[in-house]
């Protein structure tokens, strides 16, 4: 069997629907998330489901996506992503084992990662390369929170971040031959997907919140949080070939820039793009300054 083959048996083995549906069923109650709760067995449990029975009724849009606009209303993750796309679309992943961050570039954002109909595809915040390595490619899940709301849990954007680099996997070939990407001036010119066919078909996954958000977590469910860190250990373990980035930038108050305007351009500061990226509980405890009550 060709290993690209072997890579996606493995994948079908994995019983996606279940787990997601799950967490948004959580995620959606309006009381405390417990993140234990969500059932990571369902997520690690080999299953007979398979990947094109689950995808088999997308139809094959051979069309880019619509043009994303610079000008929003927004002042949260939708603005936070059109900064970084902007200036230099530079983002440096600080992680402690290493004696350099990790500088990869922004090259599209918003981007479909499976074929569909008129409707909104699956499509990741961010797609990116390594500054060094292009056929290094990295799909960002991004989460901004504002005050006290606390969005879809760590969880949740850990699972919708795998789901979209397994669709990757699966439709590497589609959105190679047709070049799914938008046609935007700040978009990476050229095929970026064939970048991906060099190497690997499987992404590496950064998951990456404002500082805001992370605190907010860590108040409801700090219990939880560290539940989090095991799943995502044991992700990298025993189902996941690829790297994943657990990643915390800086707060950002675009309610400022935006002003009384309808809509705006966001901006980011150069220092928005150092991203600190964190493997244990402890860790996020300290880059936040926060004291964990129950250690």
């Amino acid at each position: 069997m060709p290993k690209s083959d072997k890579q996606n048996t493995d994948w079908n083995k994995v019983f996606w629907r279940k787990f997601t549906e799950e967490i948004k069923l959580a995620d959606g109650e309006k009381k405390k998330v417990n993140i234990k709760q969500m059932k990571i067995g369902d997520f690690l449990q080999l299953n007979s489901i398979s990947l094109k029975t689950k995808l088999k009724n997308l139809n094959l849009d051979k069309t880019n996506p619509k043009e994303f606009s610079m000008k929003i209303g927004d002042t949260g993750e939708k603005a936070f992503q059109r900064g970084l796309i902007r200036g230099n679309k530079t983002i440096n992943l600080n992680v402690q084992r290493l004696k350099k961050p990790i500088s990869i570039e922004v090259w599209d954002l918003e981007v479909p990662v499976a074929p569909g109909g008129a409707g909104r595809r699956p499509s990741t915040d961010l797609i990116c390369g390594n500054k060094v390595d292009k056929s290094d490619v990295f799909l960002v899940e991004l989460k901004f929170a504002k005050g006290k709301n606390r969005g879809d849990s760590p969880i949740w954007a850990l699972i919708e971040g795998l789901n979209y680099c397994l669709m990757v996997d699966f439709h590497r070939k589609f959105l190679q031959k047709y070049n799914v990407k938008h046609n935007h001036d700040l978009v990476k010119k050229g095929n970026y997907w064939n970048n991906l066919a060099h190497k690997k078909s499987i992404p590496n996954l950064v998951v990456a919140a404002n500082r805001q958000y992370w605190i907010n977590w860590m108040r409801i469910d700090e219990d939880g949080m560290l539940e989090f860190f095991e799943i995502v250990s044991n992700v990298r373990k025993s189902i996941f070939p690829s790297k994943i980035f657990i990643s915390i930038f800086n707060d950002q108050n675009f309610e400022a820039q935006k002003n009384s305007k309808k809509t705006y351009e966001p901006s980011i500061e150069e220092h928005h793009r150092d991203w600190n990226c964190v493997e244990t509980r402890e860790d996020l405890q300290n880059i936040l300054g926060l004291e964990i009550k129950n250690p």
